[in-house]
């Protein structure tokens, strides 16, 4: 704390600037952080022509993590790749929900999910990208060359991963 603040015994903190609640533990916990947007998709239009509107949820830290883990593996020599296959469908596929917050698809709907529209899709990411907390840095970090990479596929016709290789120090 600095000259500005005094720390109460009620849990809060008067500051220059106003009053401060440090939440508890419990409090955190039960507070509703869920965001929700819907977004029209114009690429995608029902048989009147109408376009589609899509209900997106920001994922929890937990489905973000497991979201993220999904962005690496390991070849056979156990070096790290970088996994871009279905990479926006993948997000989207855990974002997309109904009018009772139930996901639309399983994981396994990614690989048909990502043969629709390319702008669609990343509309649909990008709002996905901003519910979950994901900024563009991230997003580039995940799916950075380490330093040397190079993709499977332009060693091997293996499309979508980028291989992590140590760098040789100066």
């Amino acid at each position: 704390m600095n000259d500005d603040d005094q720390q109460q015994l009620d849990g809060t903190a008067v500051r220059s600037d106003g009053v401060v609640h440090f939440a508890s533990a419990s409090e955190i916990l039960g507070v509703s952080d869920t965001y929700y947007e819907v977004v029209e998709v114009p690429e995608w239009k029902t048989a009147a022509g109408t376009p589609f509107s899509v209900r997106m949820r920001g994922l929890t830290g937990q489905e973000r993590d497991s979201w993220e883990g999904t962005n690496v593996r390991f070849d056979k020599r156990g070096r790290q790749q970088v996994n871009l296959n279905q990479f926006r469908a993948r997000l989207i596929v855990r974002s997309a929900v109904d009018g009772d917050g139930n996901r639309l698809f399983t994981d396994s709907d990614a690989v048909h999910l990502s043969q629709k529209s390319a702008a669609g899709l990343q509309r649909l990411f990008e709002v996905a990208q901003r519910l979950s907390g994901l900024s563009d840095e991230d997003v580039d970090e995940m799916t950075k060359d380490s330093g040397g990479a190079q993709t499977e596929h332009s060693q091997n016709g293996a499309a979508g991963f980028a291989t992590a290789s140590p760098t040789a120090s100066p």
